[in-house]
């Protein structure tokens, strides 16, 4: 559904988009500089372009084709200033989309895959760099042109049970929550080693 404010009225007036044969469920979206497309996330593990300047707002096209469609849906959308579009989905992919000749195609090699579905993009200022969060409480510093990923930040996606220092060290100490074991540096608070223990709970 599209929506117009008349000014002069004071009121939104809804248009609905026309999705022909298409049966969606809109996660999120991001709308290009110009107003002239605008680009939905779906459940279904696509994304929709939308034609807003059409006498009848329509989807033109989707991307990818049915048999390709991204697992667990769409959870992220965003337009970077030199017009490609990238898409997170919900089971850790990350995808550069370039738009040429009005269709979504995928640029080369411009694909990454983290740990855990993804819940958000914030692109750094100039857009050369994004910051991916993920369900799993991680957090990625991704180069957006090559979409190389580096895990910047991490922590238990449950409540922590147990932390233990080894005797006589200080700068190295242990934690254990639900599955996981977890070595960290002290000074630079960063983690060192993980062991998950499958089916079990770490006391």
């Amino acid at each position: 559904r599209l929506w117009n404010f008349d000014v002069a009225n004071k009121k939104l007036r809804p248009t609905e988009v026309k999705t022909f044969s298409k049966v969606r469920m809109a996660r999120n979206c991001d709308v290009d500089h110009d107003d002239e497309y605008a680009y939905v996330g779906t459940s279904t593990g696509d994304v929709l372009q939308i034609a807003l300047q059409a006498q009848i707002p329509c989807v033109q096209h989707s991307y990818p084709k049915m048999g390709h469609l991204l697992s667990a849906g769409i959870s992220n959308v965003k337009i970077i200033p030199d017009g490609s579009l990238v898409i997170a989905s919900g089971d850790g992919v990350v995808r550069r989309l370039r738009i040429r000749d009005g269709e979504m195609q995928m640029a080369k090699g411009a694909e990454c895959k983290v740990h855990g579905g993804i819940t958000s993009i914030t692109p750094t200022q100039d857009s050369t760099y994004m910051f991916v969060g993920t369900n799993q409480s991680n957090m990625y510093w991704v180069d957006t042109s090559s979409l190389t990923a580096e895990l910047k930040n991490t922590c238990h996606t449950e409540g922590v049970t147990q932390i233990a220092f080894a005797e006589g060290c200080s700068s190295v100490f242990g934690t254990a929550a639900g599955s996981d074991i977890r070595l960290w540096n002290t000074a630079k608070r960063q983690e060192l080693v993980r062991i998950v223990v499958p089916n079990r709970t770490c006391l």
